[in-house]
C-alpha cells in the first residue's frame, strides 16, 4: 500500500482503464481451449499471474461473485441471489503455462460446486476473527462479464436499442478488484483501486503488469 491501511473501510476508489484487443482476446480463446479450460477460467488464472506478480508472493487468494439460483424455486424470482467465494490457487512460474492454467482450472471448478456455501459460514467455521472494516478473506475481487446478445432477447420491430455510457461511482469495496468486461472487439478491462490506500500512477503501474 501507499498509505496506511486504517481500521475502518473508506469505500474510496477509482478506476484505471485497460484494453485488451481482438488479437490478444483470441489468444485468450486458444489458451483456454488447449488447457481444456473456459475463458473465465483463463482469465482467471492470468490474472492471478499478475497478481503473484504485484505483491511477490507465490500464493494469492481471488474473490469471485457467483449466482446463487440453483434451486428451482428461485429461478425465475426477481433479483440479486449473489454470493461470494474465495479462490486459492499456487502460482509457480516454473510450470507451463498450460499446466498452470489446467491447474488452476480444476481449482476453481472444486470451489464453484461449493458456490452456495455462504461467505458468513465459511469465516465462521474456519474461527477467523473479522474486525468488520475489511474482507477476512481476501483483498482482491476478480469478475468476468462474458458479452451477452441483447439485440436477440429484444423482440419487435418497435423495440431500439441504444448503448449509452454511464460514469462508474468512484468508490472501491476492495483494495483491488479485476472487472473484466467482453465486448465485439475485446476485453475491457478496469482496474477498481481504493484510492485510500494506493496512488493513481501505482494502479497504472499495475495495469502495465
Amino acid at each position: 500500500y501507499d498509505f496506511p491501511r486504517g481500521k475502518v473501510q473508506r469505500f474510496s476508489g477509482d478506476y484505471v482503464e485497460l484494453w485488451i484487443g481482438a488479437e490478444q482476446r483470441l489468444r485468450v480463446d486458444s489458451l483456454a481451449k488447449t488447457a481444456g479450460t473456459t475463458v473465465f477460467s483463463a482469465l482467471f488464472s492470468l490474472f492471478a499471474g499478475a497478481l503473484s506478480h504485484i505483491c511477490q508472493q507465490g500464493v494469492v487468494t481471488m474473490g469471485i461473485p457467483v449466482e446463487c439460483r440453483s434451486d428451482p424455486r428461485i429461478r425465475a424470482t426477481i433479483g440479486m441471489f449473489v454470493n461470494t467465494l474465495a479462490v486459492r490457487v499456487e502460482v509457480n512460474r516454473a510450470r507451463p503455462l498450460q499446466e498452470l492454467l489446467a491447474a488452476h482450472g480444476t481449482e476453481l471448478f472444486a470451489a464453484l460446486d461449493h458456490q452456495e456455501y455462504p461467505f458468513e459460514s465459511l469465516v465462521r467455521d474456519l474461527g477467523i476473527q473479522a474486525d468488520g472494516g475489511h474482507n477476512p478473506l481476501f483483498d482482491v475481487m476478480f469478475a468476468y462479464y462474458p458479452r451477452l446478445p441483447i439485440e436477440d432477447m429484444l423482440l419487435g420491430e418497435q423495440l431500439v436499442l441504444e448503448h449509452c455510457r454511464v460514469d462508474r461511482p468512484r468508490i472501491s469495496k476492495f483494495p483491488l478488484t479485476f472487472l473484466v468486461d467482453e465486448m465485439e472487439d475485446g476485453l475491457r478491462v478496469s482496474l477498481n483501486y481504493d484510492s485510500s490506500l494506493f496512488k493513481r500512477e501505482t494502479a497504472e503501474a499495475m495495469g502495465d503488469v
